[in-house]
This record gives C-alpha cells, sequence and structure tokens, in this order.
C-alpha cells in the first residue's frame, strides 16, 4: 500500500471511529495492521477501539505494540495502563501509571488512576495520598471527588467520604457515582433515613440501578417507621426491576453418575460475617457429590480466603472487571448451581 492510500485508508478509519461506528473503524484497522506493522497510529487507534468495545485482551495486545513504537507517548501509555486494569493486570498498570506521573507530574487522570490500581492491591494508605493530589490538581474534579470519598470509607473514615462526595456532587449534580456512594457513606454512618432518600434519588435519575435499590432494601429495614407490607412490596418491586432470569442455554451433560459443579460468587470470601456462616458448609460439602468453584469479587485476601481458596478446585478473583467479562468466564466454567 502506498503512503498515499495507507493515509486515505486511516482517514476512513479515524472518520468510522469518530463516529462512534466502531466495527466498521475495527475492520478498517485491521487491514492496516496487516499492511502498516510497524505504523504508531494504527496500532494505538486499534488499542483504543478495543477498549472502547470492553475487548480488553486486544486492547493490551495493540497498545503494548503501539507503545513500543512510541515510548514517549503518556496518551498511549495511559490507555495501556487503562487496558490493563481492564484485563485485571493492576501491578502492570501501576508500572505504566508511574511512568505518566513521572514525566506528566500534573496528570490528573493518572493519578486517578494510579490510586485505583493502588486501591485494588490494598494499598490504601497510597491510595489516599493519590486521592489527595488528584484534588490538589484539578479541585472541581466531580470523579476524582468520588473516588477519593469511596477509598476513605474503605478507609473506616465514613465521615470524610461523606465530604468528598458532597463535594464531587458540588462540581456535577447530574453523577450518579457520587449520589449511590453519598448513600453508602450515609448508611455507613447510621444516617439510615437520609439513606434512603438518596437511594431514592439516585433510583429517580436511573430506575434500573439495581445496587442502589438492593442497599436501599437493607437500610429500610433497619428503620422502625417502616412498615413489614411496605418492605414486602420493595422486595417485590426489586424483583420486577431486575426482571426474569436469563433465558440463554447452558451446555452441561445431564450426567447423573457425575459430581455436580457447584459456584459461589461473593466478595466477602474473606474475614467477613458471611464467609463466617459460609466455611462450615463448605468445609462439611459433601466432596463426592459436589466440586466445588468459588468466586472472590474485592481486593482483600486474608488467612480466611486462604481457608476457601484451599476448599476450591476453582478459585478466581474478578475485582475490577466487567460483569460481561465476569459471565463469560462462569459460562466457560460450567458450574451446575451458582449462588
Amino acid at each position: 500500500m502506498s503512503p498515499a492510500k495507507l493515509q486515505s485508508t486511516l482517514q476512513a478509519a479515524v472518520a468510522h471511529h469518530r463516529a462512534g461506528r466502531l466495527a466498521e473503524a475495527e475492520s478498517v484497522y485491521r487491514q492496516l495492521r496487516a499492511v502498516a506493522p510497524k505504523h504508531f497510529d494504527v496500532w494505538h487507534l486499534s488499542g483504543l477501539a478495543a477498549l472502547q468495545q470492553a475487548r480488553a485482551a486486544d486492547a493490551v495486545e495493540f497498545l503494548t505494540r503501539a507503545h513500543a513504537l512510541d515510548r514517549k507517548s503518556t496518551v498511549c501509555e495511559l490507555r495501556l495502563a487503562v487496558a490493563l486494569i481492564a484485563a485485571g493486570r493492576t501491578t502492570e498498570a501501576e508500572t505504566h501509571l508511574r511512568r505518566v506521573v513521572a514525566a506528566e507530574p500534573a496528570h490528573v487522570e493518572a493519578w486517578d488512576k494510579l490510586a485505583y490500581v493502588l486501591k485494588t492491591q490494598d494499598r490504601l494508605a497510597e491510595a489516599v495520598t493519590c486521592h489527595a493530589r488528584v484534588a490538589a490538581l484539578k479541585p472541581d474534579y466531580a470523579p476524582g471527588w468520588c473516588n477519593y470519598g469511596l477509598t476513605l470509607s474503605l478507609c473506616g473514615r465514613s465521615a470524610e467520604a461523606l465530604q468528598c462526595h458532597d463535594r464531587a456532587l458540588a462540581a456535577d449534580p447530574s453523577l450518579v457515582d457520587a449520589r449511590f456512594a453519598r448513600a453508602q457513606a450515609l448508611q455507613q454512618l447510621d444516617r439510615l433515613a437520609e439513606a434512603v432518600e438518596e437511594y431514592g434519588r439516585v433510583l429517580a435519575a436511573q430506575p434500573q440501578h439495581h445496587e442502589a435499590r438492593s442497599y436501599r432494601l437493607l437500610a429500610l429495614q433497619s428503620l422502625e417507621e417502616v412498615s413489614r407490607e411496605t418492605i414486602w412490596q420493595e422486595h417485590q418491586e426489586y424483583g420486577r426491576r431486575v426482571g426474569p432470569a436469563s433465558a440463554r442455554a447452558w451446555t452441561q451433560v445431564p450426567d447423573p453418575g457425575r459430581r455436580l459443579r457447584l459456584a459461589i460468587l461473593s466478595p466477602d470470601l474473606r474475614m467477613h460475617s458471611c464467609a463466617y456462616f459460609l466455611l462450615p458448609l463448605l468445609e462439611h460439602l459433601d466432596r463426592s457429590a459436589f466440586e466445588l468453584c468459588l468466586y472472590h469479587d474485592h481486593f482483600r485476601e486474608d488467612a480466611v480466603t486462604g481457608r476457601l481458596r484451599g476448599m476450591a478446585a476453582v478459585w478466581r478473583n474478578f475485582v475490577g472487571q466487567t460483569g460481561a467479562a465476569v459471565e463469560q468466564v462462569i459460562r466457560a466454567d460450567a458450574p451446575d448451581i451458582l449462588v
């Protein structure tokens, strides 16, 4: 392909990309990767499109190739870090993010992402320091304040977290993530009536925000003025909103002689009340009848995690992964029962 033809073809791909026609853009990028394997923009934009389509593995591959062609591009290196985060490779992402902030100390997004990857490694004090840097660099950055508050909540500093979410909403009143996080902080502070009201505002903005509706149900059960009938009605409404179970087919072989594959998905496979209830059940599970898969969804792992992992034929940690990616892995594992 001549240089002129290459450039015009790349421009056509970029036009598709900017218009949101990602499948069409990817089709052209694929052709260009074959004929221009050393063209930085081809690999970089291919990686960006893959990232926008939630194709984390492809994004990592393409952006790694682009980064090798131009190690001075902080935009590319930041996107590579984001792709690595999406792929659950946060330790590698940290290395790239530190390179970005070393090159550009005022790079707000890189500091914010660095705080996140440190949090996923349970390095909360370091994460808080990065959040403070974001707040100092850009005091009106609403997502930064929201993320700051979420980390402070994990540190048990709920009152300070609430202040962060107030700052986020002052900067952007439409930021639903901050309103949801504010409601959680209120709930942690036992200001339950206020939390219920705030969850209601989240649901007014996003009626299908199932997590907010679930947290709201939990808070309602601790309010004496709420009747049992009202709580029952709220639970029924939750069921209606979530809708029926997926009708997609599963591929298990109905062999009565094999063990059933039992899978459990939880963020609490660690030192947590849920794990304390679960441990004796799994310790006495009939291993001749059941094969156990445990799916953890939290950055924190401890001695209780170790005990549970030792019982599992399959152990996975899904922290930070998208719902679609988690579903794909679970379907491939083919459990018979998923709790």
